[in-house]
């Protein structure tokens, strides 16, 4: 996945363009539209994300999600897949409109239009294509940690299509999930990360208690002394529709 900036005022990053994306594809399958109404004040648009904290400043919270709502809208993204002999890609812009009528200095003041999203035409028929349920409840409990998130969303995919157990190393998710991909064979680097994600499965399992993982400790000498996840066939927060799964 290639996430680009089109301009001012760069990349999205962070917990606020994870759940906003969350969101937005929740949206798109309640309202088969590419066309979302994001509330008539600021926020209303908070508390649908699960943001209780009304704290403003160049550091606050309105602020924060402004500018990361107009970063996350003015990025196109790429998905490509590629094995021998095959490559197959999309690409589109996030959103192609968006207006933005919210008074950051009075986010509980209602605008005379209400602030919309046109998503990218590529971006939505995706969404539809290939959907995956998400609790948004879920998503606000872990919204403090952007590694919360990613491995929240990743193991609703993963589990979900499972039929039996799947083991990952640990710096096989650590090129996955950290930000330096290339130190995966630094191992302290990979035991920090292990010791963060441990505490993230932690808060997951808590909000998720049928989630089916154990961890595999690593044997002394081995190549792989940091071990294993294991994970096991899910039944997922929000249950799937039949003719999604048909799809």
């Amino acid at each position: 996945m290639i996430v680009t900036a089109t301009g001012q005022p760069g990349l999205p990053f962070g917990t606020l363009p994870r759940l906003l994306l969350a969101w937005i594809c929740t949206e798109v399958v309640r309202t088969q539209s590419a066309r979302l109404r994001l509330g008539a004040t600021l926020a209303e648009f908070m508390r649908e994300l699960g943001i209780t904290s009304r704290s403003g400043g160049v550091r606050g919270d309105r602020t924060r999600l402004r500018d990361q709502i107009e970063r996350l809208f003015n990025a196109s993204i790429r998905l490509s897949y590629e094995r021998e002999g095959f490559t197959r890609s999309v690409a589109s812009m996030i959103a192609d409109r968006s207006e933005l009528w919210w008074q950051v200095e009075s986010p509980e003041t209602p605008s005379m239009w209400g602030s919309t999203v046109r998503l990218g035409s590529g971006f939505f028929a995706e969404i539809l294509r290939r959907p995956v349920p998400v609790d948004m409840a879920t998503l606000r409990a872990l919204r403090r940690c952007p590694l919360g998130l990613d491995l929240y969303l990743w193991l609703t995919y993963a589990t979900f299509s499972l039929d039996r157990p799947r083991r990952i190393t640990w710096p096989v998710l650590y090129r996955q999930f950290a930000d330096q991909p290339s130190e995966q064979y630094d191992k302290n680097e990979v035991q920090m990360f292990r010791r963060r994600a441990l505490r993230e499965l932690r808060k997951i399992k808590a909000v998720w208690p049928r989630l089916n993982y154990r961890v595999e400790a690593g044997r002394r000498g081995h190549k792989n002394r940091a071990g294993a996840l294991v994970i096991g066939p899910t039944t997922p927060k929000i249950p799937a529709r039949r003719s999604r799964v048909a799809r």
